[in-house]
């Protein structure tokens, strides 16, 4: 279990260690950001779904007819193409979704008055637990944090392209498409035939999930399989609400930030799925990881509304606390013999 502690804390003290100093910086965030992506490409049997994913590859690939050519998730499926033509192994699927992921990660938070706190917030479950145990939803998620760089620069068409490439990476992350697009919009008029029309769409799927086919239903609420059962999915939503009621409230401090609107309508949205984690906790932590980068954007932000004698204190608390969470996770979580003892694969 060393091995993780390390990992989780060399990282942001190296950032924290060279931030004044630009030259020095970038290089520590290509040092971090080169360090990271080795973890994600060579472990070995590392992860929840490490496994299942392996073994879908050397099925699909081994005798490989491009007439049977994967399509669950495109772009993913095009990065296992990619790496069969290449003769990279599954090593080359987890360097390319690392790659990715670790990108979008560092352009979002690296201009962050505190990126060295961003980052040590975004290691534990980011990182960890869903880029390395989920390689989609990671892909995904890395194609997120990189439309949510180029949203808060004003970029529309890279934010819209990204989108549209993680949901191409994994087919769930669509749910975070339109507060991307809502957070775009100015006109009143608009805003309310968007809610009007995400209503309808939401009550289409409702029928066609409630009686027309059922497969959804059973297996995520009625009827779900105990390999699903995740008995974190109410902290990780209070994770996520924090930052969000943190936000509501300091909401005048938070509009001089560019993204203001997107996450005022993300934390709106986290405080709903924590209400919702008692009775659908599934559908709401596949739905939540999508929205959860909110804890290592403004939490960071929010030390600086605190009175200056108590910030230290303030940081302490975050990084302990953060601490506490990935620790008990290595030492309690039911599914730790999966990323436990960290291995390499040579």
């Amino acid at each position: 279990m060393i091995n993780y502690i390390l990992f989780f804390l060399i990282p942001p003290l190296l950032i924290y260690r060279f931030s004044k100093s630009n030259t020095y910086r970038i290089f520590s965030w290509i040092l971090v950001f080169f360090f990271l992506l080795f973890l994600s490409t060579f472990r070995d049997q590392i992860g929840s779904d490490q496994g299942d994913y392996q073994l879908t590859f050397s099925k699909q690939f081994y005798n490989f007819d491009p007439k049977d050519f994967p399509t669950y998730e495109l772009l993913y499926s095009y990065i296992e193409w990619f790496s069969y033509k290449l003769k990279l192994g599954f090593h080359g699927v987890n360097f390319m979704c690392g790659l990715i992921y670790l990108f979008g990660l560092i352009i979002l938070i690296k201009d962050e008055k505190r990126s060295w706190l961003c980052l040590l917030i975004s290691l534990p479950y980011f990182y960890f637990a869903v880029s390395w145990g989920f390689l989609r939803q990671g892909l995904s998620l890395g194609f997120i944090f990189m439309a949510v760089y180029f949203y808060k620069n004003n970029k529309i068409f890279s934010s819209i392209v990204t989108s549209v490439l993680s949901v191409l990476s994994h087919k769930f992350s669509i749910i975070f498409f339109p507060f991307l697009f809502f957070s775009y919009v100015k006109n009143k008029s608009i805003k309310i035939i968007i809610i009007c029309s995400g209503i309808i769409i939401l009550l289409f799927l409702s029928y066609y999930s409630i009686y027309i086919n059922k497969t959804y239903i059973e297996q995520f609420i009625t009827n779900i399989p105990k390999e699903y059962i995740s008995k974190g999915s109410l902290l990780r939503s209070t994770m996520s609400l924090v930052p969000s009621v943190i936000f509501l409230l300091s909401r005048e401090y938070m509009k001089k930030y560019s993204d203001y609107n997107l996450y005022f309508f993300i934390s709106i949205l986290c405080i709903l799925l924590f209400i919702l984690t008692f009775l659908f906790p599934i559908p709401v932590m596949r739905i939540g990881v999508y929205f959860g980068f909110i804890q290592f954007i403004i939490l960071p932000r929010f030390v600086d509304i605190i009175d200056i004698k108590f910030q230290t204190a303030t940081i302490l608390f975050i990084v302990i606390s953060y601490s506490f969470i990935f620790i008990s996770w290595l030492l309690y979580s039911p599914h730790k013999d999966l990323w436990l003892p960290f291995k390499l694969s040579f």
